[in-house]
């Protein structure tokens, strides 16, 4: 009897977390895909993760030569790190290594933004589930595997930051030293990661500050914790300071001369700038980053998740950084959550679908970008599609996409607002 019983509470437990069992497993799938692919033979120049690699053991050889690396633009400390543990090892151990790590950070990152929608007050496990498989399935997962890139580390520091925020928020937990060095030390981390995402730091870091209050105690204890672990972890620019020269330099260089131009999702395929304009559009798209980011800092009405929300839309947009592509899994994690707040979850049946088509209209609309191929892979399967007029609906696939996303957000707001206002 008691054998039966266990086998039952035992089933019922896998029964319970399907919704997201479910999607580590497909999660799992693109990382077999990229495999499969390679034929299980991992080449000695894989991109990205041989410049991770080589800057791992330059680190050991000579730190001062860092950004001698070719297409190395991050901060020390993500070198340091490689040095003492993934370059270590041989070659292709170390890219399977670090391949399974990057499978245990998606799925780390999964829980988290399983949390996140907990807390956002996501209760159906249907809803969760939609919400999970849209974000970490698709070509954007797949790029990160076949590259072996990090931005699944980022993705995870990002989406544990937000969960330990919300809690705090739901329980009215007061943030203590501990707290913010823990949270800071992560975010400081992921921006060595991802250098362009020092805007979420920005927003993050002035989120709950007044401006009257800019200077107080507890404030400015904040300030040291960020500036004496970025000094910490990068402590290689306080040996050698000609890198921190060399790093500004090569962190400009790559957007204003990389190889595809301006790096945006939605025109990396097809718009290939001269020098002169991709100065003159970097300076545009950057201006308006810094002052959308500045006006987050100012609205205190705001959440924080919402923040990065809205934020995330403007750097979808505008963020004029190498390996965009890279971050779009990122930028959609927090996007999606915008849709949260508009969804009814009283219904039953196909009466939430009539009561969310709006909502689901975004989620799809999200879902589509996701599986959208590259231009080439749909040139092979429609060669047609390379013939004008289709080819300017190929070009500006993703722009039409995102476009209409964004207007059905806006769409959301206005009829939350005015069904508020006539109530």
């Amino acid at each position: 009897m008691n054998l039966k019983m266990n086998k039952t509470n035992y089933f019922n437990k896998i029964k319970s977390i399907l919704y997201i069992l479910v999607p580590s497993i497909c999660f799992g799938f693109w990382a077999i895909i990229n495999l499969i692919r390679l034929n299980f033979v991992i080449p000695d120049n894989i991109q990205d993760f041989t410049v991770f690699y080589n800057s791992g053991k330059q680190i050991l050889i000579d730190p001062s030569q860092l950004y001698n690396i070719v297409g190395y633009f991050y901060l020390p400390s993500f070198a340091a790190l490689f040095s003492i543990s993934i370059s270590l090892f041989p070659f292709t151990i170390a890219y399977y290594i670090f391949y399974v790590f990057n499978y245990i950070f998606g799925v780390l990152a999964i829980i988290e933004f399983n949390k996140i929608l907990l807390l956002m007050g996501l209760r159906k496990k249907i809803f969760r589930f939609i919400f999970i498989m849209i974000i970490f399935n698709g070509y954007f997962a797949y790029y990160i595997f076949r590259f072996n890139q990090t931005k699944f580390i980022v993705c995870l520091i990002l989406l544990f930051i937000i969960r330990r925020e919300l809690q705090f928020k739901k329980y009215k937990k007061v943030k203590n030293f501990s707290y913010n060095l823990i949270n800071y030390s992560l975010f400081v981390f992921a921006i060595a990661i991802a250098p362009s995402f020092i805007f979420f730091l920005l927003i993050y870091i002035f989120h709950d500050i007044q401006m009257k209050s800019i200077f107080k105690k507890e404030n400015l204890q904040i300030y040291c914790i960020v500036i004496f672990m970025f000094i910490i972890q990068n402590f290689l620019f306080v040996i050698y300071p000609s890198l921190l020269v060399r790093y500004l330099d090569g962190f400009s260089y790559i957007h204003i001369h990389g190889s595809h131009g301006i790096q945006l999702f939605y025109l990396r395929e097809w718009f290939f700038p001269s020098y002169d304009e991709r100065i003159i559009l970097s300076i545009i798209f950057t201006t308006i980053l810094i002052i959308s980011c500045l006006i987050l800092i100012l609205n205190k009405n705001l959440t924080l998740e919402k923040k990065f929300g809205y934020f995330s839309i403007f750097y979808l947009f505008t963020g004029v950084y190498s390996y965009q592509i890279f971050v779009l899994l990122i930028l959609f994690s927090f996007i999606v959550l915008l849709i949260i707040p508009y969804l009814n979850q009283e219904e039953k049946g196909i009466d939430i679908l009539k009561k969310n088509i709006l909502p689901f209209i975004g989620l799809l609309l999200i879902l589509i970008i996701n599986f959208m191929p590259p231009d080439f892979v749909i040139y092979e399967f429609f060669p047609i599609l390379q013939t004008i007029p289709f080819v300017f609906f190929v070009n500006l696939r993703w722009l039409i996409l995102a476009s209409i996303m964004v207007l059905v957000l806006i769409i959301l707001h206005l009829k939350k607002h005015m069904d508020i206002k006539s109530a």
